[in-house]
């Protein structure tokens, strides 16, 4: 929505005033960015193509008696910005009352999105908000999931889970420090724990039921023989 302007006495006062009045009622009519907020998603974190989002501009216009007109409608089916290189990508869509940056193209774009090759212009429109691509990111509200980064370190933050899958996952530092219970082997990639450097422990152990500090032997006897095998 555009709002033409009419025209005033003092706009039509002079040469200057009627030139200042025509460039403004063209540049009226030109889409460059505008501050959004996000109605609705395609997507919601799934696995999945980089979607749309239905976008509010949150900056009304004014006519030349003072009223301001809001914008009643969204704009759908606008692309958002994903991280992405190849299959390689950071999915991180994009909520409903986000707020962001909505850009438009200078040329109609509905060829080029839906062939996303070399294509004509669509139509003749120019810098039209039907051409319209979501940046998000802006004058939103603290996290409670997050990566962050410090002058202290990198943190990786999540209020449920954290996974990571991966044919192979290493872990190279001096000093690897893990608070929490450990369960090893439980999933769909089970196998076996190898500590090549050994492992020391100041609590007890236990395989199985037998305790590695306070077990006891079978088949004790005096004298040269070997005892019989730990006892539960």
């Amino acid at each position: 929505m555009s709002i033409t302007k009419q025209s005033t006495p003092e706009s039509v006062s002079s040469d200057s005033n009627s030139l200042e009045f025509f460039i403004s009622q063209f540049l009226n009519q030109v889409w460059t960015s505008t501050i959004v907020r996000v109605t609705s998603v395609s997507n919601s974190g799934n696995l999945a193509a980089a979607g749309d989002v239905s976008i509010q501009p949150l900056v009304g216009q004014v006519d030349s008696a003072g009223k301001v007109y809001p914008f009643e409608s969204p704009i759908n089916h606008v692309p958002y910005f994903r991280v992405q290189g190849g299959s390689d990508a950071i999915i991180l869509d994009p909520k409903v009352g986000d707020i962001g940056v909505a850009i438009f193209a200078n040329r109609d774009v509905t060829v080029a999105k839906s062939t996303k090759a070399p294509s004509p212009p669509g139509s003749a429109r120019k810098f039209h908000i039907s051409d319209a691509f979501y940046l998000g990111g802006y004058l939103n509200g603290v996290p409670n999931q997050y990566i962050r980064f410090s002058q202290s370190g990198i943190e990786m933050i999540s209020p449920t889970k954290v996974t990571m899958s991966a044919p192979t996952v290493e872990l190279d530092a001096p000093s690897i420090i893990l608070n929490g219970a450990v369960t090893q082997g439980s999933g769909s990639n089970s196998g076996t724990a190898t500590f090549i450097n050994g492992a020391t422990t100041p609590q007890d152990f236990s395989a199985g039921t037998i305790s590695l500090k306070n077990h006891k032997h079978s088949g004790v006897q005096t004298g040269s023989g070997n005892s019989g095998t730990p006892v539960p």
